[in-house]
Parts: C-alpha cells; structure tokens; sequence
C-alpha cells in the first residue's frame, strides 16, 4: 500500500469565513487576524505577521495563513505518523496551481488561488466544467497531475526524483518540483503553539 497526502497553497479560498476577505484592505485583514489570533497572547499576532507578510492580496495571505493552520500543517504531521507506521511509502504533494478565471462553487464566492479541490479537477480532467475556456497553465496542469497518478496506476511508482515523505514534498503546478519541506517556519510555529486541535478532519 502506498499513502499520498495531498492538499493544496490556499485551501479555504473555496469558500472562506468571512467572505468579505475578498474586498479587504491590509488595515482590514491586520485588524481581523489580530482580532482572532489576540485571544491566544499578543505574541502569537506579532509572529504571524513576521511569517506572513502583506504579499499580493489580503485574500491571498489570509487564505495562505488559515489554510496552513487548519490544512497544511496538520497533514504533514499525518504524513509523518504515517511514515513512522507503514513499511510502503508515503508520499505528499501540495498543488500550488491557481485557475485561470474566478471558479464559483459555493455561496457565489469566486476561488482565485489553489483552492480546496482544484487537484481533483485537475487529476479527473472536469476544469472545462468550471472554466469555459481553460488556459494553457489550466491544462498542463491536469496533464501533470493525470500523469503522475497515471504512471502509478499503471506500474505502482512515482517519478524517481520524488522522494517519500518525510525526504520531500512535491509541488505540483504546471510543472514539478520538491522541497524538503513546506512553508516549514510557519508549520513549525502553528504545530508548536498547539494549532494542530483546529486542524479540518474529512
């Protein structure tokens, strides 16, 4: 048996509470992320500004600091208990692709970024459901990934530079490559200030 964990960069862009990140300013984020992370000591707001800096969006930043909480964090801990256990490998990946137009699937709020799912519309080839006119970054994308899960079907292995975790993490985009670990300053910090409890279970 092998064990994949995958996830992908901005998780909770799908459909995220509040909705209203989508029309944020940086006063407006600092002030709602300070509002939540306050109750856990004033520290903890101080650091996670350090680790997550305004870069592109408030949406972007927010749904990238969330979605390592309750997302990305927590399944490199799973991938790591299940390496300890299992004698077959375990292998993880995070798809850091992003659409080429808006996708809307819930409560009309539109994904832009590598949102809950997108992986799988990209692996069972449905992006033409949801984007009329996929881009070319859209379809290489599905490409890649039916062709790494593809090549496993067929003969039971994955692309030789692929190590398993905990060794390295794919990122799957329009092309591939690894890091030894992901987002690891912040994973560290949220798993060692005892975020792993807000951890999403499916």
């Amino acid at each position: 048996m092998v064990y994949f964990t995958g996830t992908t960069a901005q998780e909770i862009d799908l459909s995220p509470v509040p909705q209203s990140v989508k029309n944020w300013d940086w006063s407006e984020y600092d002030s709602y992320v300070g509002e939540k992370l306050d109750q856990f000591g004033d520290n903890i707001t101080a650091q996670a500004k350090q680790l997550y800096p305004h870069t592109e969006t408030p949406e972007y930043v927010y749904t990238t600091l969330v979605s390592d909480i309750r997302v990305g964090c927590p399944n490199d801990i799973l991938s790591a208990r299940a390496a300890e256990s299992f004698k077959s490998p375990v292998y993880r990946y995070i798809a850091t692709s992003r659409p080429s137009q808006p996708v809307s699937l819930y409560h009309d709020f539109e994904a832009v970024y590598a949102f809950h799912v997108w992986d799988c519309f990209a692996f069972f080839g449905t992006i033409g459901q949801y984007i009329p006119k996929p881009s070319e970054e859209d379809l290489r994308f599905a490409s890649l990934m039916q062709e790494l899960f593809f090549k496993f079907a067929h003969d039971g292995t994955m692309p030789e530079e692929w190590q398993p975790f905990p060794n390295s993490t794919a990122l799957i985009n329009t092309t591939l490559s690894f890091v030894d670990r992901y987002q690891p300053q912040q994973c560290d910090f949220w798993m060692n200030h005892g975020f792993f409890s807000y951890a999403w279970i499916n």
